[in-house]
């Protein structure tokens, strides 16, 4: 609570240090909101975590997180300036979501046109998503939908995007939408598994199906996905909440502590839904009015 005070000048003058410090502490003795307010932060590019004389547990692998993340992104930039065109595609991607170095856009840019320059169709979509506006849509959705079609995920999960919203002049069509989300998520793609889950969770552009739901959640969970982790904790959750028990809610996870692990590793990771999100840094550029966030 004193951390949240100095986070946000709440009876106190606001201080950033001090905030981290409180934070820390309860961060510490295990408290996940304590550890989620400082993820978001790591997360936002608001903290850059160092070591300190009196670091705990928890702060050291934060550290170490963020130590490992700004190694990868220098290997990453290496192999792109020896002309490797996926490590130029990556580091559009880390540019976009501040992954071991700040956010920028027009560093984001540059690397896509360079990758597109190599005859990568995928980066020529990325390139015209994030240098283009939605009423100015140019050849965007013609290019994405191309390499969509010669098998590129991050296409096809952003052709679902068009279609979910009607962007780039396309109309809106759901089940278009489910079709290429499906193409993304069959590939692997973690953020397109998420996003099939939701679809067949809520019933949006797909039969509502909870098995459906979950499957996809599991395969997001194996691939590290924090968002899916919380998903299925709230659904195991409600199974067992006496208020809930109308619904005859099923638990997919069948394990307290598991349920429990997963609600603390959600919570603690939530900064990343919305920060590190695909395909909200990849369309922010051309729709700041609509999500505000970055």
């Amino acid at each position: 609570m004193l951390g949240q005070s100095y986070a946000n000048g709440e009876g106190v003058p606001k201080d950033t240090a001090q905030a981290v410090l409180w934070y820390r502490k309860a961060a510490e003795q295990g408290d996940v909101y304590a550890r989620g307010s400082l993820m978001t932060m790591f997360y936002f590019g608001e903290l850059k975590p160092v070591e300190v004389s009196n670091a705990g547990p928890w702060w050291r692998a934060l550290v170490q997180q963020a130590e490992e993340e700004r190694q990868a992104y220098w290997r990453t930039f290496e192999a792109a300036d020896q002309g490797d065109t996926d490590a130029m595609i990556q580091l559009g991607f880390d540019y976009l979501a501040g992954v071991g170095i700040p956010r920028n856009y027009l560093f984001a840019q540059a690397e896509f046109r360079q990758a597109a320059q190599h005859q990568r169709i995928e980066a020529q979509c990325l390139f015209d998503i994030v240098s283009s506006k939605d009423d100015q849509p140019g050849q965007t959705v013609q290019q994405c939908l191309d390499a969509a079609s010669q098998g590129s995920a991050v296409s096809q999960l952003a052709v679902s995007y068009m279609y979910r919203d009607g962007r780039f002049g396309v109309h809106q069509s759901l089940q278009k939408m489910v079709y290429w989300e499906s193409k993304a998520a069959d590939l692997g793609m973690v953020e397109a598994e998420n996003s099939l889950a939701r679809d067949y969770e809520s019933g949006y552009g797909a039969t509502k199906d909870q098995k459906q739901a979950d499957a996809w959640y599991e395969k997001a969970v194996q691939q590290g996905s924090f968002k899916a982790m919380g998903a299925l904790s709230l659904e195991a959750w409600e199974a067992h909440n006496p208020l809930f028990a109308q619904f005859k809610f099923e638990d997919p996870l069948g394990d307290p502590e598991l349920v429990k692990r997963y609600q603390e590793l959600s919570t603690e990771h939530r900064g990343s839904f919305i920060a590190r999100d695909l395909m909200l840094n990849l369309f922010a550029p051309s729709a700041p009015r609509r999500w505000g966030l970055l």
